[in-house]
């Protein structure tokens, strides 16, 4: 009987152990899978030096002087073929009777033919405004597991003129090289453009209050880099997130500062320094960080402006005033009757 009873309380106390054992298992396995240790192994945004092997400050006086950097490029952006190269569509721009150039880059997806053609009718006109040379082009990729949307899109370039597609595959976290390539192709196309309105497809833009945004003050810089600014954000470290992040890829507590990629704008002088400093800097997936850390390198600040709204959609008449941009506008049809109700009130 005492045997039986000792290795009765052997076998509860082992029974025990391997419970406590596979919790304390379990445990470890859900901190690391939320990123907890991630989060303790962070290193202080104080400490932020990215890549900081390359000097921005000397490849830009190097650019200005007439001289290549001697670093070697990490992102050749000019190895991308255009597809659709669009070369006529900035010439316009250099209309002698206008006084500012302004050009809207809209980040579209191959399958938003509605989306583009709601844009064309509404805030994408081109022109609505005397003395305005403005002008829209939609940047798109490729799908190379259907075929038949080379097709559609070739047509819909032969109808309204205003694609430009680069060989790289149009996906979500293909947003940095889709953005380079647009500045790639404005560098190479639109020699005499000023001002320029980088925004997602699923905007509702003002046009009349972006004219009158970038000929204030705003536009009085020659360094602008403008719209809705995120700050203080902490990367994603659990492992199910859409946006999470490896330490390896990206160590820091915080992101820097930065204007939300759905919708900001850029003068000519920031976007040819980050476009440079691009090349030689090593290439983030989340286009926005990306040219935070490029802005970081060479002193350019994010400003923000009340004026682009991404979180709190607008609905109402003194939403509207003074607007520039305002995400959430996925649906065609509200953006058509959302603009024609602000043209009619003199705000579109």
């Amino acid at each position: 009987v005492g045997h039986r009873t000792l290795g009765h309380r052997v076998g509860s106390t082992a029974a025990k152990v391997i419970a406590v054992s596979a919790t304390f298992a379990l445990l470890l396995i859900s901190l690391y899978a939320i990123g907890a240790f991630a989060k303790l192994l962070e290193e202080p945004y104080t400490n932020f030096l990215y890549y900081p092997e390359v000097d921005a400050g000397e490849i830009l006086r190097l650019f200005k002087a007439g001289k290549e950097p001697t670093y070697g490029v990490l992102n050749p952006y000019e190895r991308y073929v255009f597809t659709i190269r669009n070369e006529g569509r900035c010439y316009t721009l250099q209309e002698k009777r206008s006084n500012m150039t302004l050009l809207l880059v809209v980040k579209s997806a191959l399958n938003h033919r509605s989306r583009r053609d709601a844009i064309r009718q509404t805030w994408g006109q081109e022109y609505r405004f005397p003395g305005v040379a403005l002008r829209r082009v939609f940047m798109v990729g490729v799908d190379s597991k259907d075929p038949s949307v080379k097709d559609a899109l070739n047509s819909e370039q032969a109808i309204n003129g205003d694609l430009v597609q680069a060989e790289f595959e149009d996906t979500y976290f293909n947003n940095t090289i889709k953005t380079m390539l647009s500045f790639r192709w404005i560098l190479e196309q639109c020699p005499n453009v000023h001002w320029f309105l980088f925004v997602d497809d699923d905007y509702y833009v003002s046009a009349k209050n972006l004219i009158e945004f970038v000929k204030g003050k705003d536009g009085s810089s020659e360094r602008l880099w403008a719209g809705f600014v995120v700050e203080s954000l902490r990367p994603q470290r659990h492992l199910w997130g859409k946006w999470y992040l490896p330490l390896s890829e990206y160590p820091y507590s915080h992101f820097p500062s930065y204007v939300n990629a759905g919708a900001y704008v850029l003068s000519r002088c920031s976007l040819i320094d980050l476009y440079r400093v691009a090349r030689f800097t090593p290439q983030f997936r989340f286009d926005d960080v990306f040219l935070a850390i490029l802005a970081k390198k060479i002193g350019l600040e994010p400003r923000y402006s009340n004026k682009f709204r991404y979180f709190i959609e607008p609905r109402t008449e003194e939403d509207f005033a003074g607007l520039v941009a305002a995400h959430g506008f996925h649906d065609p049809v509200r953006l058509v009757k959302t603009w024609e109700w602000q043209r009619r009130l003199g705000q579109a």
